[in-house]
């Protein structure tokens, strides 16, 4: 798993993940959701470049939308993908707003 985050403006951040989004990325990643914790408004997670997504990956969005103290978690993904089928199935579209390009 590969991690980028950026900063947008207005507190806006942008985090994208590429590779596999498993249990095995997960400390690089709730670190990087903690560093974000205390700063973002808003995030979109780009995971259009994940080729691979298991509940791992899903229990990460969840820590994720739960330690930031913004309601505003935007997901990008491919219209078709695993990654976006997996998302439909675990309804998490009542989470957050997620986009398939």
């Amino acid at each position: 798993m590969a991690l980028r985050i950026n900063e947008q403006a207005n507190k806006h951040f942008h985090i994208r993940i590429e590779g596999h989004f498993v249990f095995d990325g997960y400390r690089e990643f709730l670190d990087a959701v903690n560093e974000l914790a205390a700063h973002a408004l808003e995030a979109t997670v780009d995971l259009t470049r994940v080729e691979y997504m298991d509940t791992a990956g899903l229990g990460l969005l969840l820590t994720m939308r739960n330690r930031l103290s913004t309601e505003r978690i935007n997901l990008k993904v491919c219209e078709g993908s695993q990654v976006c089928h997996t998302l439909k199935v675990a309804n998490l579209s009542r989470l957050f707003a997620i986009e398939a390009i």
